[in-house]
């Protein structure tokens, strides 16, 4: 009677434990199928990317390649003239100026809108109107003197500062751009540069002096040197 009474007790607390594990274990399950739902539609579903209404605040350039066989562009030297393509030819009235022994003359074009024109007795004179006074001019003369006595110191009168050893003796060149062959002189006192071209004819010679104190000027004294001729 004892033993049937004790078993019916046990039968009773198992069949509670087995509902309590049995509850228990439907939770588990539901709980694990709620973390999957939510890990599904976490992971699944993707948002969209965001879009800046902002520009970036630098643009990527890129590089150009390089190469090894680049053509190096020639340096002109010293005693090459300049190119300038964006200069247009030099024209305007022509001055001739003749030897008062002799049939031999120089002519020369010279523009009125880059040139001031002053003539003297011993012969004509052009400034430059874009450079300072006479920073920037044109000489032409003729001379009844002897070549080889005058040329030696024939700049101290045009640059009587110049820097000793800087008179320099050029031989026979061409004047300027043109093509009328002279006696080449030249020097300097550092800030100033003149070049002389004498011209030897019948009673004396003919000189063309070119003074100025920069490049640009140079390059204009050239353009109206590049029309000078010379004829018997």
């Amino acid at each position: 009677m004892y033993n049937s009474k004790k078993r019916k007790g046990i039968v009773k607390k198992m069949k509670k434990l087995n509902f309590v594990v049995g509850v228990l274990v439907v939770a588990a399950i539901l709980l694990l199928i709620i973390l999957l739902i939510s890990t599904f539609f976490k992971d699944g579903v993707k948002k969209p990317p965001e879009v800046s209404s902002t520009p970036p605040l630098t643009t990527a350039t890129a590089t150009p390649p390089t190469t090894d066989n680049a053509v190096d562009t020639p340096v002109p030297t010293d005693n090459t003239i300049p190119v300038q393509d964006d200069i247009a030819p030099l024209t305007g009235e022509k001055i001739t100026r003749e030897a008062t022994v002799g049939k031999e003359k120089l002519s020369i074009i010279f523009s009125s809108e880059l040139f001031t024109h002053i003539e003297m007795d011993t012969g004509n004179q052009y400034f430059l109107k874009s450079a300072a006074a006479d920073e920037a001019y044109i000489d032409i003369a003729y001379h009844q003197d002897d070549l080889e006595l005058r040329k030696i110191s024939f700049l101290e009168w045009y640059v009587p500062d110049f820097i000793p050893g800087s008179m320099n003796m050029l031989g026979q060149v061409f004047v300027a751009g043109s093509e009328v062959a002279a006696e080449g002189i030249t020097t300097t006192n550092g800030t100033k540069t003149a070049e002389a071209w004498l011209i030897e004819v019948e009673g004396g010679f003919f000189s063309v002096v070119a003074g100025y104190t920069d490049e640009d000027s140079r390059d204009v004294l050239y353009r109206m040197l590049d029309t000078l001729e010379f004829s018997l």
